[in-house]
């Protein structure tokens, strides 16, 4: 069973900003021996859970698609345009310290075990960078599904605040009331962070073991604009490297897989694992005005070794979302370098998707600052969604922004697999690395 994920992303508000996108070199040290006089990074793997996606049923499947359009169009809702509206206390320094990420719905999606209040209770919630806000599922929610729920009655160190909560969707909403506690996740502790707890949804919206988000982008586009958690620990000198790096494991094609996998990858906070990659991470420098998604621009993306015509640059990195979504001229440009392809029917799963033949073998590169990254072909392919099992569908998917956004392509998991990846808050900047082991 997929829950819904169009529900978990709230609507983001935007600041209008453009970075440099000038690569600069790495400040900082990455995992390896404490020398310093600042804490070491640690290491929190993600884990991974199983998905309609590869259901034998072709209604499943097909709900899984338009399950993925509803979390591209509703997350990012501020910023399309019109017509497409319509479719739609400081813990103390200590060593490097590790957890797993667990990977749903093989690798629909990233989560990490964070822990809310005190005593601390422990929630699977997405970790998403293309977000801000925290929120959890109440233990009062009679409709968030059978994941983990916070009590805020069991935790003797959560304040209630003023104000409620309330986020729609194109599918149904949520609500709830605003708070504070103390948060945890790979063994740094916050205490007053400030989060929403969610005591109402659209039946369908969560189901476990999902039990919330907890938001990895700037302060700007957080609803509440209050601290973050990463935010308030990367200014704090607490980290050896002011940066958070992440590995995100394949299980796409894995015939022995499970919808949950707790070995789904990794999270460090407070530099990178360089046990993941190879050679050193090439970063791509973000104004400091442009401090809201983590976003640079895609320099180049070729198909089969031909160059796509990008006129829109800008691309937030996404680890909370799973395929690519791109304005609608660059994704029929890259449709148009694989021999077959047509638009997916809308009736299946919405507009925005295509389809290829299953039997092509699709190159794609994309360039930031000034360096090459292939994507795999199994993170592109799909697989079949329609009665015509000799077609199957990309990971591209039309989504057209305002002219006013900052944004014009959302780069999830379907690329973000093939690298390791730092964010990093000082200088502000995205870094890529190829794999050490890369599949």
């Amino acid at each position: 069973m997929l829950f819904s994920f169009a529900a978990f992303f709230h609507l983001l508000l935007l600041v209008d900003a453009h970075p440099s996108g000038k690569k600069v070199p790495h400040n900082g040290p990455a995992t390896g021996p404490h020398t310093g006089p600042n804490t070491p990074p640690r290491t929190l793997p993600l884990q991974r859970l199983p998905s309609r996606e590869f259901s034998p049923s072709l209604s499943e499947k097909q709900a899984w698609l338009l399950d993925q359009a509803a979390v591209l169009q509703h997350k990012y809702a501020p910023e399309l345009d019109e017509e497409w509206k319509k479719y739609i206390g400081m813990n103390e320094k200590r060593d490097v310290a590790t957890a797993q990420l667990t990977d749903v719905d093989y690798d629909g999606w990233y989560l990490g075990a964070v822990h809310i209040g005190t005593p601390p209770q422990e929630l699977l919630l997405v970790l998403d960078t293309g977000s801000a806000d925290l929120w959890a599922a109440g233990a009062a929610c009679g409709s968030c599904g059978n994941g983990e729920r916070f009590d805020a009655t069991a935790s003797s160190t959560y304040q209630e605040t003023d104000g409620t909560f309330a986020i729609a969707y194109g599918s149904g909403s949520v609500s709830g009331n605003l708070g504070t506690d103390v948060v945890e996740l790979a063994g740094f502790s916050l205490p007053n962070i400030s989060f929403s707890i969610a005591n109402q949804a659209s039946n369908g919206l969560i189901s476990a073991p999902v039990s919330g988000i907890m938001g990895l982008a700037f302060q700007n586009v957080s609803t509440s604009k209050k601290a973050t958690w990463w935010e308030t620990l990367a200014t704090s000198g607490t980290w050896d490297s002011p940066e958070f790096g992440v590995y995100m494991a394949r299980f796409r094609g894995n015939t022995s897989a499970s919808r949950v996998e707790t070995d789904g990858g990794s999270i460090t906070f407070g530099g990178v694992d360089r046990t993941k990659f190879v050679g050193e991470l090439d970063y791509v420098s973000i104004d400091s005005s442009a401090r809201d998604y983590w976003r640079i621009p895609v320099e180049d993306l070729t198909v089969n070794g031909n160059s796509v015509n990008i006129s829109q640059p800008q691309a937030a990195i996404d680890t909370g979302t799973t395929l690519i979504g791109a304005p609608p001229s660059a994704v029929q440009a890259i449709f148009a370098q694989i021999p077959g392809s047509q638009p997916l029917d809308s009736s299946i799963a919405g507009t925005g998707y295509w389809q290829y033949p299953c039997n092509a073998t699709v190159s794609i590169v994309f360039q930031f600052g000034g360096e090459k990254y292939e994507m795999s072909n199994q993170d592109m392919n799909l697989g079949s969604y329609t009665s015509d099992s000799s077609m199957c569908t990309g990971a591209f998917f039309e989504q057209q922004m305002s002219s006013s956004s900052p944004i014009q392509w959302i780069v999830g998991a379907s690329f973000l697999k093939n690298v390791y990846t730092s964010f990093r808050n000082d200088p502000t900047a995205i870094g890529f690395a190829p794999l050490l082991n890369a599949q």
